[in-house]
């Protein structure tokens, strides 16, 4: 390619279905691209979920040394544009602002140290609804419905305020 002045950030496996694992590593900033801007449903929850893994797992370390533990502006400020875009489905977004559960760490973990897990994984859930107050009670507040429909945006919409009030 002529004219290309930054290598691109691959976004792999689009329109996939098969189960397949693939090893990429990806820079954090390859991985906040995808998360915000990834038209593949699946790579852009990928992205988010090897990020936050990342994130969490490194902080999981720091707390174990005693050291201060700040979830980076970055991190947050993509959890922001998700919130703010308008465009993703609401489904989606409840499913790329959930962060991998403390069960799943634990099962990476060579030796699991469950106190250090949970406390972290608060930790990161506190700070981003601290950060994300306005934007989380935007969400709630424009996705309150007394609709008990089954229809797929009825219940995407109840999934996405429920999201919203259980960060905050």
């Amino acid at each position: 390619f002529e004219g290309v002045e930054k290598e691109p950030t691959p976004s792999l496996l689009r329109n996939f279905s098969a189960p397949v694992k693939l090893r990429y590593e990806y820079s954090d900033e390859q991985l906040l691209f995808l998360l915000a801007n990834d038209s593949d449903g699946f790579n852009r929850w990928e992205a988010g979920q090897t990020l936050s893994l990342r994130v969490l797992q490194n902080m999981i370390l720091q707390y174990q040394h005693k050291e201060t533990l700040e979830l980076s502006e970055q991190f947050i400020g993509v959890f922001r544009s998700i919130l703010r875009n308008k465009a993703l489905d609401k489904a989606m977004v409840c499913k790329l602002l959930m962060l991998p559960a403390e069960s799943y760490l634990i099962e990476l973990s060579d030796e699991a140290d469950v106190d250090a897990i949970h406390h972290v994984r608060e930790f990161v859930r506190a700070a981003l609804s601290d950060a994300l107050k306005i934007e989380l009670e935007a969400v709630y507040h424009e996705n309150v419905s007394l609709s008990a429909s089954l229809d797929f945006a009825a219940m995407s919409q109840r999934a996405l305020k429920n999201t919203a009030l259980s960060l905050l």
